[in-house]
């Protein structure tokens, strides 16, 4: 079986699912071993598959039914069900639709920090399955049954956001092609290959409602934390989604680029530094391209030991200790920083709006940064747009 893959539940899929609750050893091992009537597997299916915080998957090999696994998310906990076909069994398989449910639900970014799963005494073969996973086990007395538990690590990005920018206020929700900027960072974040989520940290000033808003809006995971300390709210957003590796973007950046991203924590992976960025020292990427990378240890650190000036900005106690932090730079070839590709003022947006609409156009989403310098280099007059203030220290 070379072939197997998760897909989301659909209607096609009710006798099925009727048929395997009700097979022996799929009732034996259940908290309910009464036979399921048709019409209450037909009560149940409709409740589940309406609701939002259970999402439910069949596994498949090529065009063959293997098995099927459930979540049902509550209070960022999520409870696993599943079963393996009868003719399926003892081939490993249970193991492996475990691993795939922890990988799609990365894939789909939902928002829970932890696995649940509950196993009678007997049932020997889940006990074993969910051990192999990596799952902590303990005995609950109440329910006479064992319990699974393992907490979700993730690659995230944080976007740090706020509407009050000082010099050019409520730039993240100016409109470009009918979207806020604040989109184009989230969404050519959520290209990136080796990042499980995206979240916008928002400040819990009023003026921020209306970025929470559209977040829920356009279903994008926000966090509100101080509008002033945005270390704490880094970390406490950090913390609500269980990251283990940060990702830094900020919100006037719509021309972050994913293999950037992606280029950065391969390199923060397999390395042993705390923190990894395409900017410390040495300004040679363009202005705008600016991305760090690093440990929710350091991250946690940083928060205890850092003054409370040195608060007002996420990475300004890891970069000041040298020292305690392994630091890691990467920077190109060529010093490309007379490029200026973030907004902070008007003519910045400006020149974005001019080539969002280009590159959005020709290119589609995933346009990449060398794109935008061959579009400058090719129109002077682009250039000149906000030429004045690349010499501005940022």
């Amino acid at each position: 079986m070379e072939n197997l893959y998760l897909r989301k539940v659909n209607y096609n899929d009710i006798q099925t699912l009727f048929e395997w609750s009700n097979e022996k050893q799929v009732r034996n091992n259940a908290f309910n071993k009464n036979r399921i009537t048709y019409k209450e597997h037909l009560n149940w299916f409709e409740n589940k598959i309406k609701n939002i915080n259970t999402h439910m998957y069949i596994y498949m090999n090529d065009d063959n039914f293997i098995g099927q696994i459930r979540i049902d998310i509550k209070d960022k906990i999520a409870k696993i069900s599943y079963s393996i076909d009868s003719d399926c069994r003892g081939l490993g398989l249970g193991s492996k639709i475990i691993k795939e449910l922890e990988k799609k639900v990365k894939e789909d970014s939902l928002n829970f920090n932890i696995f649940i799963a509950e196993v009678k005494e007997y049932n020997v073969a889940s006990r074993k399955i969910f051990l192999k996973n990596g799952y902590e086990e303990y005995f609950d007395e109440n329910k006479k049954c064992f319990i699974y538990k393992k907490k979700i690590d993730f690659i995230g990005v944080i976007i740090q956001a706020r509407y009050n920018s000082t010099r050019l206020k409520g730039k993240v929700m100016k409109k470009i092609l009918n979207k806020p900027l604040l989109y184009y960072s989230v969404k050519r974040s959520c290209i990136s290959k080796y990042v499980d989520k995206t979240i916008v940290a928002i400040s819990d000033s009023k003026d921020d409602i209306k970025i929470k808003k559209w977040c829920d809006d356009n279903n994008i995971i926000s966090f509100i934390g101080s509008e002033n300390n945005v270390l704490e709210r880094y970390y406490k957003t950090a913390i609500e989604n269980n990251l283990k590796i940060i990702v830094r973007v900020t919100s006037d950046c719509p021309f972050v680029d994913p293999k950037i991203i992606d280029m950065l924590i391969l390199q923060y992976l397999n390395s042993d530094c705390d923190y990894i960025s395409n900017r410390i020292k040495n300004r040679t990427w363009p202005h705008g391209l600016d991305v760090e990378i690093f440990s929710f240890k350091a991250l946690k650190k940083a928060y205890k030991e850092a003054s409370e000036d040195e608060k007002q900005h996420v990475t300004t106690y890891i970069l000041k200790n040298p020292t305690i932090f392994k630091l890691k730079e990467v920077v190109l070839n060529e010093d490309m920083s007379e490029y200026r590709l973030t907004v902070d003022y008007e003519e910045d947006f400006k020149l974005s709006k001019i080539l969002l609409e280009e590159l959005i156009l020709n290119e589609g989403i995933d346009f990449g940064w060398k794109k935008i310098i061959e579009i400058l280099d090719n129109d002077k007059k682009l250039k000149k747009i906000n030429e004045h203030r690349k010499n501005i220290k940022l």
